[in-house]
């Protein structure tokens, strides 16, 4: 007779949690590849046109992008975008912009999920303005934090809404 030592597997924490990552920006991109690794369902979804997204040829976009379905978009796809939307329980995305980009209505969308916006880049001029990778990469795992937060509250009301995580905050607590 075994002892249960009351550890679930991290790899199926998240296991019922359904992530659409449209995120271009390192922050967006590492949030959605953590909660991946605690076993979210995340579909990656990357445009037709090479030079939008960073290629997959470079370490840190494997990195960051690790624990996910990659979904390339392309003309007519809008149909299948549009369902893997409706189920999300998370869109993340750089930008109201980017998700028109896709063909989202941002207002749709928040009226039934949460979406996760992480803003790309730091404010020129700003202390921490040349070392945006670093604080892209604090600004991800203040989104994921954010982000599991805001699943909670969204499994007890089932209300949608929207939450931006500042790359300058991120960069300022990461400093503190």
């Amino acid at each position: 007779m075994g002892v249960s030592s009351g550890v679930r597997d991290s790899r199926r924490m998240l296991g019922d949690v359904r992530v659409l990552d449209l995120a271009v920006g390192c922050a967006g991109s590492l949030a959605a590849t953590l909660l991946g690794d605690f076993g979210a369902d995340v579909v990656k979804v990357v445009t037709a046109d090479p030079r939008e997204e960073r290629g997959p040829e470079l370490p840190d976009w494997l990195a960051c992008n690790r624990s996910k379905r990659i979904v390339v978009e392309g003309p007519g796809d809008q149909e299948a975008l549009d369902r893997f939307a409706c189920a999300a329980d998370l869109v993340i995305v750089d930008s109201e912009e980017r998700l028109r980009q896709f063909g989202i209505d941002p207002d749709s969308v928040v009226s039934s999920t949460l979406v996760l916006y992480t803003p790309a880049y730091l404010p020129q001029g700003a202390p921490w303005y040349g070392e945006t990778e670093s604080a892209g990469r604090q600004q991800g795992l203040w989104a994921a934090i954010r982000a599991l937060a805001a699943l909670v509250e969204f499994r007890h009301s089932r209300r949608g809404q929207s939450i931006t995580v500042s790359g300058l905050d991120a960069a300022i607590v990461s400093v503190t």
